[in-house]
């Protein structure tokens, strides 16, 4: 009897050892499956992720630093910065509140290709006690504004004959100033609210503008209006002559 109650002793101090280690156990698996000291989690997908923005427009980026594990207490008083197709800007950071919360007013740079998804992510630019996990991400699509450049161009006021030529220089630019090389843009003639004539122009590789024949008229004035689009990444624009013309000069 006293083998017996020696026994089932042995088992039961082994049995609440064994449950105490494996508990010690999966609560160390718990924190080494995480491994970090923090997470950083974007709060306003809705709002921006998948979306369009033009560029040089202003979005505002949420998201919290905390521990993901319980309790899940915020992490306040961290630099946080974005990066932009995981390169850093320096330029658009905040400092995390006392709930551990953020939100980063970023202007879209205006260099970035309008062809293009671009991915936006916020790291923490100050030193932590351990890593920072990067919960998610977002993918945003930009587009631009692009407009008609006319440095020069004939007089509108001077009559022009017939078939002779209207001479334009300028360019094709997105906003951000470069050239629009290589594409279609509109031109139509108009006599008041009729169409007499209309085609398309390719710009050259800096985005330049081609001259204009004065089509056969009667009229004394017709309105050359150019336009270009390419939705949705480039928004419209239009530029409108007057131009005095003539038919006979006897």
């Amino acid at each position: 009897m006293v083998f017996i109650l020696l026994i089932n002793s042995v088992l039961i101090f082994c049995g609440n050892s064994f449950y105490h280690d494996y508990n010690t156990l999966d609560n160390k698996n718990l924190k080494n499956a995480a491994g970090f000291w923090a997470t950083l989690s974007l709060t306003n997908p809705g709002e921006i992720n998948n979306s369009r923005f033009l560029l040089d427009s202003t979005i505002s980026i949420e998201g919290r630093l905390y521990n993901r594990i319980p309790p899940t207490t915020g992490k306040p008083g961290y630099t946080v910065a974005v990066e932009i197709d995981d390169v850093l800007d320096i330029n658009f950071i905040d400092v995390t509140d006392g709930n551990g919360d953020f939100q980063i007013d970023y202007t879209i740079n205006p260099s970035l290709d309008v062809y293009s998804s671009h991915k936006i992510s916020v790291t923490v630019t100050d030193s932590t006690p351990g890593n920072v996990e990067n919960l998610d991400f977002y993918i945003i699509d930009v587009n631009t504004t692009s407009y008609f450049d006319i440095s020069s161009h004939d007089d509108e006021s001077i009559p022009k004959l017939t078939e002779e030529t209207f001479s334009i220089n300028g360019n094709l630019r997105y906003d951000n100033g470069l050239g629009i090389p290589g594409v279609f843009f509109n031109y139509y003639w108009i006599d008041g609210a009729t169409i007499i004539t209309q085609g398309s122009f390719l710009t050259d590789p800096l985005g330049s503008l081609a001259d204009f024949q004065i089509p056969t008229t009667l009229s004394n004035q017709l309105t050359l209006k150019l336009n270009y689009s390419n939705p949705p990444y480039v928004n419209y624009s239009e530029y409108v002559f007057n131009i005095k013309t003539f038919s006979d000069i006897t």
